[in-house]
């Protein structure tokens, strides 16, 4: 079988002489790793080395270097090679042939031929044995006379020195080994700073630091130790930031006892602004003005929708230890007067319309609803509405179908915000939400977002159902089996098939496949390009197809999103497969920890505690309110006035 020669990272050095000592000559130094069949080749071979100015065909540059019988070690080559003075700064190709050091016949070429880097050229650039570069030297210094502009990376520099790279690369760089100052440019930026990880960036005027902006990019002045975004440091009673146009100025000030901001001028109000937009204004005589320019009192509250967060309200605190509380007051749109408990996290307490219609507990009172009941208790309803033949609770429908309700539970623990209960047949929902373009229902708690659970019962039960598909950021936790469930397929009217996950202390990636072996019963498997960014502490298994492979092994493993399987037989079929510790960037942070402690609240409790001979309290998911919130008050009887109310919700 004929030996494949391959020679892969080349590498080509100028020889290290001196520059101060001794000129340099045209010779440099090649090193490449020689490769038969793949692997690094060892032993005594000789070489023919020629140049040329093309990849190529071309011409060929200088005379053969032949060199005979080159020790080869674990496919290192390393020899002296010298064309002569035929580097002007063009392109060069090396041709490399080859044949064993014990043999007379003909030599191997190697394809394609090797583009030489720089280095080579730079013998051009510093002049070389005949003189012909620009640049001279003068003792340890080296100098050029050119009285034009220089350019590097470019041949029409524009400046008297123009530096060019590529988008996205560094360009200066200024360095003593240990710390480095550096541009760089990219689309839409032009950076300067420091490339250290310790390595702060100072700003100085007549040899004294002025700025600093630290590793972390804090931006101290006055200051070498920022301990905030922007630090601004003056001695005491001074003047630190200001904003002047020439006739107003806006300034910090600080003095012991006071942090001041404000104008300066004695005509210059001071106003607030968010989004470009004056949000209050304080004037020369004091004054304050939200909502308004031009407040007439100590305080003016002005605007077309003054009520909540969103807008102007007057807050009116109470600040009396345990009993005080804040209330906001405003007039909101559509002639709304409203009152609101902040104490109570907001919560509407009264709505008075334009009508003359008040509502308690909702801040869009109507004549057919204005029910909102907020729970101040355990084991209270938020809302609760019992119809025999319509809604429980009717909101506002432009249809007459069902109408949107709200409930606001204040409980400290075991509230329910909305309750709902169906018992009418297994198809009976008792919360249901729907949007034909958002979420249909949408949940968020502090420790548990959405809750749910099922009874006992005649039927099949489950907690909860998706139809569709399931996202899940984050941890997914199960104390039984994760499986797959399918119609079966001799049955499926009648019968379910399930199959169960693999599972184990350690989160596993498996990748698998099948491959043909070749002449010399060998195989190289690509993985995926991204295998090594998400995997770590690889396991092989390897399986013959066929007939015996008694020596099949991995001969590789995996580099460069690839390992190498030798020892089988030539073209055999074996199955292969790799796993592989999840190692992805949500790994890394949170890893996979196999056992943990319980939390507080959880501790001393089961998550089945019927295994344990314990009776159901005990469970880290049991709550008060799953089965008796609805049972707290007895449905009221249908009347007149609840029919009434039926059939306007309809």
């Amino acid at each position: 079988m004929a030996a494949r020669f391959a020679v892969c990272s080349l590498i080509v050095l100028v020889t290290g002489y001196d520059v101060v000592a001794a000129p340099l000559g045209t010779a440099f130094t090649y090193q490449g790793q020689l490769k038969i069949s793949g692997v690094p080749a060892n032993g005594v071979y000789d070489f023919e080395f020629r140049l040329y100015d093309l990849g190529s065909g071309g011409a060929q540059l200088g005379n053969m270097v032949p060199k005979n019988d080159v020790l080869v070690e674990n496919g290192l080559i390393t020899t002296t090679l010298d064309f002569g003075n035929v580097f002007d700064g063009n392109q060069r190709f090396l041709e490399v042939r080859v044949r064993n050091g014990a043999s007379t016949g003909a030599y191997t070429p190697l394809t394609p031929r090797q583009e030489l880097t720089a280095t080579p050229n730079a013998l051009f650039a510093l002049g070389g044995p005949v003189g012909s570069g620009p640049w001279q030297t003068s003792g340890s210094n080296i100098f050029n006379t050119n009285a034009g502009n220089v350019g590097i990376g470019t041949t029409t520099p524009a400046f008297p020195l123009t530096l060019q790279t590529p988008p996205s690369a560094f360009g200066f760089l200024h360095t003593d080994g240990n710390r480095s100052l550096a541009t760089y440019l990219t689309p839409g930026e032009c950076r300067f700073g420091s490339l250290g990880g310790n390595d702060s960036l100072e700003f100085m005027t007549f040899a004294l630091t002025r700025m600093t902006i630290t590793p972390a990019g804090y931006v101290g002045i006055g200051t070498a130790t920022p301990a905030f975004p922007l630090t601004l440091q003056t001695p005491p009673s001074a003047f630190g930031f200001l904003h002047t146009d020439g006739s107003r100025s806006l300034a910090t000030y600080l003095t012991p006892g006071e942090c001041r901001f404000g104008s300066l001028g004695g005509n210059d109000s001071l106003a607030f602004m968010t989004v470009a937009a004056t949000r209050m204004t304080i004037t020369p005589g004091g004054n304050v003005g939200i909502g308004t320019g031009s407040p007439g009192n100590t305080l003016t509250v002005a605007g077309p929708n003054n009520f909540g967060a969103a807008s102007g309200s007057l807050e009116l605190l109470n600040t009396t230890p345990g009993t005080g509380r804040s209330f906001l007051i405003g007039s909101a749109q559509q002639g709304l007067f409203q009152i609101a408990d902040v104490t109570a996290g907001g919560a509407t307490r009264l709505v008075l319309n334009a009508s003359g219609i008040v509502g308690i507990g909702t801040a869009t009172p109507n004549a057919a609803t204005q029910l909102n009941v907020v729970t101040n208790g355990s084991g209270f309803q938020a809302v609760r509405g019992d119809a025999a033949n319509g809604n429980g609770v009717v909101g506002t429908s432009a249809t007459g179908g069902y109408g949107a309700t709200a409930g606001i539970s204040l409980a400290a623990d075991s509230g329910i915000g909305v309750y709902g209960q169906a018992d009418a047949g297994v198809n009976a929902i008792g919360v249901s939400g729907h949007s034909t373009q958002g979420t249909g229902v949408t949940a968020e708690g502090l420790r548990i977002g959405l809750y749910a659970t099922t009874s006992n019962g005649v039927f099949p039960n489950v907690a909860g159902q998706f139809v569709g598909d399931v996202d899940v950021v984050g941890e997914f936790h199960v104390s039984g089996t994760k499986q797959f469930r399918i119609d079966h397929p001799h049955d499926p009217e009648n019968k379910y098939l399930t199959h169960y996950c693999t599972e184990g202390p350690e989160p596993l990636n498996v990748y698998r496949g099948t491959i043909r072996l070749d002449a010399d019963g060998q195989a190289e498997v690509n993985l995926p390009d991204y295998f090594e960014d998400i995997n770590k502490d690889f396991t092989y298994s390897l399986t013959a197809i066929g007939t015996p492979m008694p020596n099949l092994h991995i001969a590789a493993e995996v580099a460069d999103n690839r390992f190498q399987i030798a020892g089988g037989t030539p073209g055999g079929k074996v199955c292969w497969q790799v796993s592989g510790v999840r190692n992805d960037l949500y790994l890394r942070r949170h890893g996979a920890p196999v056992e943990t402690l319980k939390p507080a609240d959880e501790r001393g409790k089961y998550q089945h505690p019927e295994l344990y001979g314990k009776p159901e309290n005990m469970a880290t998911h049991y709550r008060t309110h799953s089965k008796d919130a609805g049972q707290s008050s007895a449905p009221a009887t249908t009347s007149g006035t609840r029919e009434a109310a039926d059939a306007d919700g309809k």
